[in-house]
């Protein structure tokens, strides 16, 4: 089952919430907030969800998003919910890097490996 949101796409795998965005580039304030609101509210609706985000065909993303995905992960831990993410291009990664924020978060290199990680 996949449900297209505004800017994500949502299906399940098994008891895994996969996440993916619609667009390429996750930089401006309107699209975080959009994505942000969205993704809280599936949080809010099913609290301790195991959740991957796959960041296949993401080009681009702003340090707004980043901090994002922190403020989410400690929602989502809160709820006693996991997150991985996945698929992330190299030059995204490096932001990850020199944030430290590949120590806070479960990255892995391809969806497979991420789903045999939960």
């Amino acid at each position: 089952m996949s449900e297209e949101l505004s800017r994500l796409i949502i299906s399940f795998q098994d008891d895994v919430l996969v996440v993916e965005f619609a667009d390429r580039r996750i930089v401006d304030h309107v699209a975080i907030a959009d994505i942000s609101q969205q993704l809280t509210s599936l949080l809010e609706r099913r609290p301790g969800l195991r959740i991957l985000i796959n960041f296949a065909g993401v080009q681009q993303m702003s340090s707004s998003a980043l901090g994002f995905l922190v403020s989410f992960a400690k929602k989502l831990d809160a709820t006693g919910g996991q997150l991985k993410l996945c698929n992330i291009l190299p030059h995204i990664y490096q932001a990850f890097v020199i944030t430290r924020l590949h120590r806070v978060f479960e990255v892995h290199d391809s969806a497979h490996a991420a789903f045999a990680a939960f």
